[in-house]
């Protein structure tokens, strides 16, 4: 069975503001190690699971946060901005079985989401 695992951060246990999340500050490596983290245990799971293939889609912001030496071995990274954006590698035709994500948030204006937005990738 293949698993596809995309990642977010604004969702990740431990990230409680929007200021972690961006590369310029000084909280954003910690935040990059929480994600590794949930992603890892993502990735654990779904080979114990019986997963033959991981993907991981790496989606926040600029899609290149994880650093491939960090994640689990077992796994494959889909990094850079991307047409498919944060399900990326995840089409009709790739045979995953399941599919897992990790760390995302609440849509816009969700009265307790935490760090709670919303984008699309449409052109306006």
């Amino acid at each position: 069975m293949k698993a596809y695992i995309s990642v977010d951060m604004e969702g990740i246990a431990g990230v409680s503001h929007p200021k972690p999340t961006s590369r310029g500050d000084s909280g954003y490596p910690d935040a990059v190690g929480l994600m590794v983290g949930e992603a890892n245990a993502a990735i654990e799971g779904a080979l114990a699971g019986g997963a033959t293939e991981v993907l991981v889609n790496d989606s926040h912001g600029g899609m290149y946060n994880l650093r491939p030496a960090d994640l689990h071995p077992g796994a494959r990274v889909l990094q850079g901005q991307k047409a498919w954006s944060m399900v990326a590698g995840a089409g009709p035709d790739a045979g995953f079985g399941v599919a897992l994500f990790v760390g995302y948030h609440a849509r816009a204006g969700h009265p307790t989401g935490t760090i709670a937005h919303t984008f699309s990738g449409r052109p306006e």
